[in-house]
């Protein structure tokens, strides 16, 4: 799998939980930053699905979407809830064709990819994308990385850090940015969360064939 054992343990013994955390939070700021750069019926990649809350909100808007999770509970919870298809898999094997989605949403869900396997995570999304299409992306703000006490693996990145990893490895920053969340914590305690949400549009050529190395390609559009 692409992330610890533990975060994969989290969500499929709390996936309830998680569901009644997520479901109902409103994300209208981020989801117009895709909305409205794309027509209607063309087709999304919602890469983590968690709860399915994006499923339900894009396709009640005219999308088409999938979704995708390794989580089987909270996967099952996400189905009945955005009533969208969904599929179990991890993001190292995306059961997809080349050049399948006019889009990928990746909120909250690439943060737990190890650093080490981020490069083949990012060249299967680069893989099933469209030539031209975007990819959302948020992030959590800071350095290094950590498991929460629930067991949850989380990476940390810096703005500039981020947007680096995504041109290297074909797509262009369209606009980025950093967000504070505000959450309530335990016995009343205020919790701030720094995020970095990134529009970017994958790169490569018009055909959609990519003959090139990743390497290559990198140097490519360097």
């Amino acid at each position: 799998m692409i992330m610890p054992d533990s975060t994969k343990r989290y969500y499929e013994t709390h996936a309830k939980e998680y569901f009644d955390a997520t479901s109902e939070s409103n994300l209208r700021p981020l989801w117009r930053k895709i909305s409205g750069r794309l027509k209607v019926k063309d087709l999304i990649l919602d890469l983590g699905c968690g709860s399915g809350r994006d499923l339900r909100h894009f396709s009640q808007r005219g999308f088409r979407i999938v979704g995708v999770d390794y989580s089987f509970n909270l996967l099952k919870l996400a189905r009945d809830f955005s009533e969208q298809p969904v599929v179990l898999a991890d993001f190292l094997t995306l059961p997809f064709g080349e050049n399948t989605f006019d889009a990928v949403w990746a909120i909250g869900s690439l943060l737990h990819v190890p650093r080490h396997q981020l490069p083949l995570v990012l060249q299967q999304i680069y893989r099933v994308l469209k030539p031209d299409a975007l990819f959302f992306t948020s992030m959590k703000s800071g350095y290094d990385e950590a498991t929460d006490l629930l067991g949850r693996h989380t990476v940390f990145y810096q703005k500039n850090e981020w947007e680096s990893i995504l041109r290297e490895h074909c797509y262009a920053v369209i606009e980025s940015e950093e967000m504070l969340e505000t959450r309530g914590g335990n016995a009343g305690a205020i919790v701030e969360i720094g995020w970095i949400t990134a529009t970017a549009k994958v790169v490569k050529p018009a055909s959609g064939k990519v003959d090139s190395s990743p390497e290559q390609r990198r140097q490519k559009h360097a």
